[in-house]
């Protein structure tokens, strides 16, 4: 499910001319340059009947957008919220029935090496099992 929702935010060319192809699954490559999104599944519940599992699945989807400075990370972040919130889309052999926003938050990094503002952005996915 993760791949073929970055492909369909790589695909989105408002957020593809902030990041690049800088989507990354669950942590951004050493020496990444920024800004850039992280997607990472913070949890899954699989669907079921009374006669077993279903296909689909609720899903807890965190997009961390990352930038340098505070107004570069909430663009990127206004950018990934436009392609998914509310949003129903197949990608990847995957249907997306809804995406919505369940929570939204800024954050600062002030490492040895970088210093990075970041904006999350939590989503509530409903989509079939791949």
């Amino acid at each position: 499910m993760e791949e073929a929702l970055i492909a369909y935010l790589l695909a989105h060319s408002p957020l593809a001319a902030l990041v690049g192809t800088r989507i990354r699954p669950v942590i951004a490559k050493q020496g990444e340059r920024f800004p850039c999104v992280v997607v990472t599944t913070v949890s899954h519940l699989a669907e079921y009947a009374t006669q077993g599992p279903v296909s689909l699945a609720d899903s807890r989807v965190q997009v961390d957008c990352y930038a340098e400075t505070f107004a570069a990370s909430k663009a990127v972040a206004r950018a990934a919220k436009a392609r998914l919130s509310g949003q129903r889309f197949t990608s990847g052999g995957v249907e997306f029935q809804q995406c919505a926003v369940i929570a939204e938050r800024s954050s600062y990094q002030d490492g040895a090496e970088v210093k990075l503002h970041r904006t999350s952005i939590d989503f509530r996915v409903w989509h079939t099992q791949p």
